[in-house]
């Protein structure tokens, strides 16, 4: 079967999402099927590439990177409609769409009502994109009751992520089913850990540096705790258009608190950043099914994240982990020293969350999903 997948985040691009979308591309192309990849060229990499260093193959579009980055959408250029147009005289069998606000899913839309063949679109937001800019926030709103609601009406299928996903494509519309992400990994902590009481804690936050991941109520936090308390570390790997309002915030801390504030950037190691922290935290304004939680919660790390999106799909509050509202800095910090206070209740919901995680998520259950969602659309 040839399946065009449209995501406007890809590879060099770091992130959940990409990561998805790259599992579920190989999968498919190791279950005998011919993928194609249509994104957007955020870092200047090559337009094609693939079928030798990859299993499928990668297009990636000329783009312009509105909002600082956040939203990249296809340029007005010659090379753009040449790219384009090429797409439109591939024949496919199925087109698969990431999440209804990005171009490129509009270009999904666009390939099979051309070539009148099914498209199944993915959602992986659970509401409409929180951003500072009032008048942004209502753009984003008109465009997803607009064009949004003409894909997730157009979809054969549309997939949520997570439940809070799918209820989210029934306000734009749409019917739509459940299929997770998923999470590749099983390593970590296995039993109970118990920390030497003179090491120092490492509190670690994964994902994207904008104002809706509220990475700026995490550092406010670890600013009340690190009054009390000169054993915390925080540790924040990511980047983005946020990175420098978040630096500024880190040097307004007092001298002797701002240097335990550090930015690591993009890493590949994520996993071992992972493994040696004490406690993860997720200060999100909105998710869809947080690929960053999962992944904390393979490795048996005590979570607290904000009650946002499928997060609750991953944790149960007071059993697997801690669950708080957004935008509160202050339950931030409290829930970090219940964690602190007793290690060895942190500890089991590490591996309670470790438990849920490698039986709900798993990536072979995923796959096949896929797979008989292909054969129910492509006859």
């Amino acid at each position: 079967m040839r399946i065009l997948i449209c995501a406007a985040l890809y590879s060099p691009s770091v992130g959940g999402y990409e990561k998805n979308v790259e599992i579920l591309a190989k999968r498919l192309v190791k279950n005998g099927h011919e993928v194609d990849i249509v994104t957007c060229n955020t870092h200047n990499s090559y337009e094609y590439e693939g079928k030798v260093k990859e299993p499928y193959l990668i297009i990636r579009l000329p783009c312009w990177k509105l909002l600082n980055g956040t939203y990249p959408v296809p340029s007005f250029s010659v090379r753009t409609f040449q790219m384009v147009k090429a797409i439109f005289n591939h024949r496919y069998d199925v087109v698969l769409t990431q999440t209804r606000f990005f171009a490129t899913s509009l270009l999904g839309y666009l390939v099979s009502d051309i070539q009148q063949i099914p498209l199944i679109h993915v959602e992986r937001g659970t509401c409409h994109s929180v951003v500072r800019n009032r008048w942004v926030g209502l753009i984003n709103k008109l465009y997803d009751h607009t064009i949004g609601t003409l894909i997730v009406k157009s979809a054969k299928v549309n997939v949520g992520v997570s439940q809070a996903a799918a209820n989210f494509v029934d306000h734009l519309g749409g019917k739509c089913r459940v299929i997770y992400n998923g999470i590749d990994c099983d390593r970590g902590r296995t039993e109970i850990v118990m920390n030497n009481p003179s090491k120092e804690r490492y509190i670690t936050y994964v994902g994207r540096l904008i104002y809706a991941k509220g990475v700026q109520d995490l550092i406010e936090a670890f600013a009340m705790l690190s009054k009390k308390r000169k054993d915390l570390w925080l540790r924040i790997v990511g980047d983005g258009n946020y990175y420098e309002e978040l630096r500024q915030q880190r040097n307004q801390l007092p001298t002797v608190d701002w240097d335990k504030v550090t930015f690591y950037g993009e890493r590949k190691d994520v996993l071992d950043i992972l493994e040696e922290s004490d406690i993860f935290v997720n200060p999100s304004y909105s998710e869809g099914l947080p690929t960053s939680v999962m992944e904390a919660a393979s490795i048996g790390l005590p979570i607290i994240a904000t009650d946002v999106g499928g997060t609750n799909e991953i944790i149960k509050n007071m059993e697997s982990g801690i669950l708080i509202p957004p935008g509160q800095p202050e339950m931030i910090a409290g829930a970090i020293e219940v964690l602190l206070h007793d290690e060895r209740y942190a500890s089991v919901m590490g591996l309670m969350a470790k438990r849920t995680v490698m039986t709900k998520f798993n990536w072979g259950t995923i796959t096949e999903q896929y797979e008989n969602l292909l054969k129910e659309v492509v006859k």
